[in-house]
């Protein structure tokens, strides 16, 4: 079971919980979330609302551009899937009030995609001074490094902004020198 850190829920049972139908006025919940969607209420500028995931509830900042990064599975799935449904696109503009997600439709593999648009995607935030949060949250060197090559886009990604000492928002600061030492040579 994938708890969720500070809730002390598992994952699927909070999602299920957050899909049951409310009402307000006898207007469900899920159509008003989905006529917002439709007319692009979060998209332009409004705060959507937070994500849930492994590694803990990820809010998104009024005013600025949150960029979430995170292996597919247990989490980027979820989240670009089924709760922002955000399209596929190289748009990686601010989306003040929203989250920046990795979402491109490619053949392209391994480096040619970390230079085409991992790459891109994370300047782009770093940039803009984004509020970077972990999804997946690593917990052992096992989890992004073999043999001390990252594995994986989710590996090079930490290993970036490990490069540029930029500590997640929600990692503390015991648990950012500990990943970053996994990266000293």
């Amino acid at each position: 079971m994938n708890k969720v850190p500070g809730l002390g829920t598992d994952v699927g049972e909070l999602f299920s919980n957050l899909l049951k139908p409310k009402s307000i006025g006898g207007t469900t919940i899920e159509t008003i979330d989905q006529a917002l969607l439709d007319n692009n209420f979060y998209r332009d500028g409004i705060q959507m609302p937070p994500l849930a995931t492994s590694g803990g509830i990820i809010p998104s900042t009024p005013g600025k551009t949150t960029t979430v990064l995170g292996r597919w599975k247990p989490d980027m799935q979820s989240v670009i899937v089924d709760q922002t449904e955000i399209p596929k696109g190289a748009d990686f503009g601010p989306k003040p009030g929203g989250f920046n997600l990795l979402n491109v439709d490619t053949e392209l593999t391994g480096d040619d995609f970390w230079k085409a648009y991992n790459q891109p995607f994370l300047d782009e935030a770093v940039s803009r001074g984004d509020p970077i949060y972990l999804a997946t949250v690593p917990k052992n060197p096992s989890d992004i490094l073999n043999g001390g090559i990252p594995t994986g886009m989710f590996g090079k990604e930490v290993e970036y902004l490990v490069s540029k000492d930029i500590k997640p928002e929600n990692v503390s600061l015991e648990q950012w020198n500990e990943i970053k030492s996994w990266f000293k040579k």
